[in-house]
């Protein structure tokens, strides 16, 4: 449900007064069935108020927004300049990306056509997220986002693997730096590494090409500490008492990071279910999927009863 995802009824209001309206609580629900986290749909649905605005300024029915339609409007917003979205220090292209996943939900209930040309992948691809999710166990979310990135790869480098080498991929890899933002260029980087251990894996290329692709470092948390030491964890910890009224749930998020060196996905997925009393252990999905039981510490159990 919508309003289980936006707080502030300014912005809900807002959503509500658009085209959209009568889908978002499917929208909404359909985002949370593909295990996208909390911020992420917050991102998504801020997009659904400029897609609003632009469907009123064209007297366009949400059932006319089809893949010719997201084209349009991206030119729209890419001509006026109204792009980015800031969350703290990540600047994504928010309007354009929450319409293009607004599209697909769109296409997948049957409330508009289908790209043609969306709709199929070339083989190589399909290999590919067939082996994600069978061989993997990766999230359906995360094989659409290497899909994403991977098309204009495969696109501009062929899809006959023993084609590629060293010199193609940073070549590419370069065009792509040039051109996009840190954040688009990082995930191009890691989309492409992951496809090409999978062609390693497939015995298509040599198992040297993967080595081709540089590594980013983020320069702006360079400055930043790698670990925290001790002494420090326990201050934060004991800093949880200073808010009353979500100290008890801060401490127990903090005591499993810091116990149990859980990734914060890993711990907004848990469940009272996962937590074993008797055997004092804990159930983990894992990035891929692949549960398995961690051991249960005693101020980790004090913490969640508390």
């Amino acid at each position: 449900m919508l309003n289980n995802h936006v707080t502030s009824t300014v912005t809900l209001s807002r959503l509500n007064s658009t085209r959209c309206s009568p889908h978002l609580d499917g929208y909404t629900d359909w985002l949370v069935a593909r295990r996208y986290t909390a911020a992420t749909i917050e991102l998504f649905l801020f997009g659904i108020i400029p897609l609003g605005q632009w469907l009123t300024q064209h007297d366009m029915p949400v059932s006319s927004f089809d893949h010719r339609a997201l084209e349009a409007f991206r030119c729209d917003r890419d001509s006026i300049g109204q792009w980015r979205h800031t969350g703290g220090r990540r600047t994504v292209k928010a309007a354009f990306v929450g319409a293009r996943r607004f599209h697909e939900y769109l296409v997948i209930k049957g409330h508009v056509e289908s790209t043609p040309s969306a709709s199929s992948l070339p083989k190589l691809l399909e290999d590919f997220a067939h082996w994600l999710q069978i061989h993997k166990g990766t999230r359906v979310v995360t094989v659409e986002n290497h899909i994403y990135y991977l098309r204009k790869f495969v696109a501009s480098l062929g899809d006959k693997p023993d084609a590629y080498d060293a010199i193609a991929v940073r070549g590419y890899l370069q065009t792509i730096a040039k051109r996009y933002p840190m954040p688009t260029t990082k995930a191009t980087f890691g989309s492409v590494r992951v496809f090409l251990r999978y062609l390693v894996a497939a015995g298509l290329v040599t198992s040297s090409l993967p080595e081709a692709i540089p590594v980013i470092r983020d320069m702006r948390l360079a400055s930043l500490p790698q670990y925290i030491v001790a002494d420090d964890i326990k201050k934060l910890i004991d800093s949880c008492d200073c808010m009353p009224l979500t100290a008890r749930r801060d401490r127990a998020v903090l005591l499993i990071l810091a116990r149990l060196a859980l990734r914060a996905s890993d711990v907004a997925m848990l469940n009272i279910t996962d937590v074993d009393w008797r055997g004092a252990r804990l159930r983990v999905g894992g990035k891929n999927r692949q549960q398995c039981w961690l051991p249960l510490p005693q101020d980790v159990g004090d913490a969640l009863v508390g």
